[in-house]
């Protein structure tokens, strides 16, 4: 691959988990937790970053990722856009924002990620079989963007007439149904002949298009191995699904890692609202206290906002993939503000299966 992959997303840990995807790909892969000068050692790989705009107003979310992205509007790049795989955040302001900053107009769009059982079907998020009708992605597009918006359904997107439907001339907003990493694999493939068309989705079609651009299926890169020590997980993520990884990890009894986390938010508690965002900030604090008494080897850190307060108060700019453990949920490395290495796993917190903070600490305690 001769230009980078350049992802944006909005929160840090949308863009750990594409990242992760890239990884396993075959691309080299890093996330920055600021927009990242351009490198030419990185121009065979993958760049993940965030306009960290999850939590604002649409307008500002808009003026945010155009901030972002402009001084990279001119550079030779694979651009995707990352959102959430169950439809948070400002999904029309921010994908109108980067399609008019880049002087773009067309973008094909869909957030299925298969390995965490979310898939599209009529145009409705799926997360295993439950179905959320409310989140009909063509009519939350038709509400926040002031783009045309069309619908391609699976037996379109599985048929031999999907790449020329691709093409339609009246949409500029192309939302595809898919099941299956074969149903996001085919959507990369009939694309490809569409420079001019953006893709845009969650971890799942990122994987697909970064198995396109890559050369070869080994990743460059040095040995490493995770030092001896503590573990430390800090759970800043309010969403139910890492609460019941949190009731899975008490119960298990697992004594090689030293937990922290937020307790569930109360309902006046928005998820992605600025509050949430302060409440994180604060329990960054704490955090850091924590890791200066117990030196941990490694951390954990679940939800955006608790990651990306934490990893800026210890001045890491920067972290290089080193394996998924996961789906979505890699291991990374990055110098801290005084020149140490700090290996760090970047959980969604919405993300994996209710066991999935014990399989973490386990597959760390492997390679260690």
């Amino acid at each position: 691959m001769a230009e980078p992959l350049l992802i944006l997303a909005d929160d840090l840990t949308g863009a750990g988990d594409s990242a992760a995807r890239c990884r396993t790909a075959g691309l080299p892969a890093v996330v920055s937790l600021h927009p990242p000068p351009y490198d030419r050692q990185l121009a065979a790989g993958a760049v993940a970053f965030s306009s960290d705009s999850r939590h604002l107003p649409p307008a500002l979310a808009a003026e945010r990722v155009g901030a972002v992205v402009r001084p990279y509007a001119a550079m030779r790049a694979h651009w995707y856009k990352k959102i959430d795989s169950t439809l948070r955040g400002n999904l029309g302001s921010e994908i109108d924002a980067l399609l008019d900053t880049l002087g773009r107009s067309r973008m094909l769009i869909c957030p299925a990620f298969p390995a965490q059982q979310r898939t599209l079907h009529n145009g409705i998020l799926l997360v295993g079989t439950t179905a959320f009708p409310e989140r009909h992605l063509p009519t939350m597009l038709a509400h926040q963007s002031r783009r045309r918006v069309a619908h391609l359904p699976l037996q379109l997107v599985r048929s031999d007439n999907f790449a020329a439907a691709l093409m339609a001339p009246d949409a500029e907003l192309l939302v595809a149904d898919a099941l299956s990493d074969a149903d996001l694999a085919g959507m990369v493939a009939a694309a490809a002949g569409q420079p001019a068309l953006l893709l845009c989705g969650s971890a799942g079609l990122v994987s697909a298009l970064a198995e396109q651009l890559v050369q070869s299926s080994a990743v460059p890169g040095g040995t490493w191995q995770i030092p001896a020590g503590p573990v430390l997980l800090a759970i800043g993520s309010g969403s139910s699904t890492a609460h019941r990884q949190l009731a899975y990890l008490a119960a298990a009894r697992e004594r090689h890692a030293i937990l922290m986390h937020m307790p569930p938010p109360t309902p006046d508690i928005l998820l992605d609202s600025q509050q949430a965002r302060m409440h994180a900030a604060a329990f960054a604090a704490d955090v850091i206290a924590a890791i200066e008494q117990y030196q941990p080897a490694c951390l954990v850190l679940s939800g955006g906002d608790t990651a990306q307060s934490v990893l800026a108060r210890l001045g890491v700019v920067q972290l290089e993939i080193l394996a998924e453990l996961l789906p979505g949920a890699p291991l990374a490395r990055g110098r801290d503000a005084g020149g140490r290495m700090r290996y760090v796993v970047l959980k969604p917190g919405s993300q994996g299966n209710d066991d999935a903070l014990l399989t973490i600490i386990r597959a760390l305690r492997r390679i260690s």
